[in-house]
């Protein structure tokens, strides 16, 4: 028996062999803020671990067919790039730096310190450095108290 399935299916993980049952059809995107771009496509042939995730999707890994829409900004950038490979944990359809449930966990493995995700920009932000802040008070406490504004 032929283990194909057509497009706009793919085979589910864990069947032997295409049939009506084993080709699931290609959901349809969810509402989301891309306006209904599609959230992944089904050639022929596609299998579960091989759903092409349009960039702005995410999903937990390649065994899962549930997307989830990403923060996408007016740019169109997303920390969500898409692709086929999800891996184990999503990961691999996040950015560099990114990770996480919807790639919205910052890795702090860039020269710019400990990061978070800032929701309105959709990015990774540098945190204040505690040392630059003092320094920064200090000096405009000395600045008003030479202007004489204390």
């Amino acid at each position: 028996a032929c283990d194909v399935c057509d497009e706009d299916f793919f085979l589910v993980l864990g069947e032997a062999q295409a049939s009506t049952k084993a080709c699931k059809s290609c959901p349809a995107p969810p509402s989301s803020p891309q306006g209904g771009v599609v959230s992944f496509t089904c050639g022929v042939d596609t299998r579960i671990g091989s759903l092409n995730v349009s960039s702005g999707w995410w999903r937990a890994s390649n065994a899962s067919s549930t997307l989830f829409a990403c923060k996408v900004m007016g740019d169109e950038w997303s920390p969500c790039r898409g692709g086929v490979d999800s891996s184990e944990d999503g990961n691999a359809l996040c950015h560099p730096f990114y990770e996480g449930p919807k790639c919205e966990v910052c890795t702090n493995t860039t020269d710019n310190g400990i990061r978070y995700f800032l929701n309105s920009k959709a990015r990774c932000q540098a945190c204040d450095r505690p040392a630059e802040s003092v320094m920064l008070l200090v000096g405009l406490l000395f600045t008003a108290g030479a202007l004489g504004l204390d």
